[in-house]
C-alpha cells in the first residue's frame, strides 16, 4: 500500500509497501494549517527539501536530526548549507536522482527563487519525481507553469501530481489544470493554497480548471490518499 498524507502548505508524506517514509518540504513550526505541532517523533528515511524558502526547508534540521538513518535530498548548495549544520545528505541538482532500496528520487526543474533562511543563495529550485512501488509520484515544488510539464508527461507521467495552485508566488488553477494536460497526471492533488490570505483559492475554481485533465483530489491537512 503506497499512502500519500497531506501535512499542509506544501508539506507531502509518501509511506511506501516497505515501510518507508518520504517527507518532503517539512513545514510544521509556524505552518498555521499544519495538524502536526509536536514533530519529536518524526522520523523519516528521507527528506526531499525542493527549494530553501522557510516555509519549505521548515524544520528540516530538527527532523533530520531525530534519527540517524535520516537522509535529506536537495540541491548542492542547499545540501552545503545543511551539511554545515551537521545534517547527513545526499547532494543533487537538476537532472540527477538516487537510487534507495525502496524509491528512486529525481530533481527535476521548478521556476522559483530558492533564498535559505539566513539570506544565503539555495540554488536552482526543484521538484521531484518519487518512484516507489511501481508508481509515479510528482511534487512540483513551487514554480510557474513551463514547457517542462511537456516532457515530464512524455517520459514520466506521474499517477500522481501534487501540484501548487495558489497564485501570486506560483501558478495558480487554470495553469495547473495545462500543467496536469501536459503532465498526462491521472490524478492531481493540490497544495500551497490557503495557507495565508495572498495564496486563498476556492475549491470550485481549482476543480473547474484541472478536471477536465485529471482527477482533482482534494486533501485536508491531515488526510490520506492510498493508491
Amino acid at each position: 500500500m503506497t499512502k500519500i498524507i497531506f501535512n499542509g502548505h506544501a508539506n507531502v508524506s509518501i509511506f511506501g509497501n516497505s515501510g518507508c517514509h518520504i517527507l518532503i518540504d517539512p513545514f510544521f513550526t509556524g505552518n498555521p494549517s499544519a495538524k502536526i505541532k509536536d514533530i519529536s517523533s518524526i522520523t523519516p528515511d528521507v527528506i526531499i527539501v525542493t527549494h530553501g524558502h522557510s516555509d519549505h526547508i521548515g524544520d528540516t534540521i530538527k527532523i533530520s536530526k531525530q534519527s540517524k538513518s535520516t537522509i535529506v535530498v536537495t540541491n548542492f548548495e542547499i545540501a552545503n548549507y545543511l551539511e554545515r549544520q551537521g545534517v547527513k545528505v545526499h547532494k543533487l541538482h537538476i537532472g540527477g536522482e538516487v537510487k534507495f532500496p525502496y524509491a528512486t528520487i529525481k530533481l527535476i526543474p521548478a521556476i522559483h527563487g530558492s533564498t535559505l533562511p539566513d539570506g544565503s543563495n539555495g540554488g536552482v529550485a526543484a521538484g521531484a519525481l518519487v518512484f516507489i512501488d511501481g508508481k509515479v509520484i510528482f511534487h512540483a515544488g513551487d514554480t510557474a507553469l513551463t514547457r517542462e510539464f511537456r516532457t515530464l508527461g512524455e517520459f514520466y507521467p506521474p499517477d500522481v501530481a501534487i501540484m501548487p495552485v495558489g497564485d501570486t508566488f506560483t501558478m495558480g488553477p487554470k495553469d495547473a489544470g495545462i500543467a496536469a494536460k501536459w503532465l498526462g497526471a491521472k490524478k492531481v492533488i493540490p497544495m500551497h493554497y490557503n495557507t495565508w490570505q495572498p495564496i486563498e483559492q476556492n475549491d470550485a475554481f481549482i476543480r473547474e480548471n484541472i478536471s477536465k485533465y485529471a482527477e482533482v483530489i482534494f486533501l485536508k491537512p491531515g488526510e490520506e490518499y492510498i493508491l
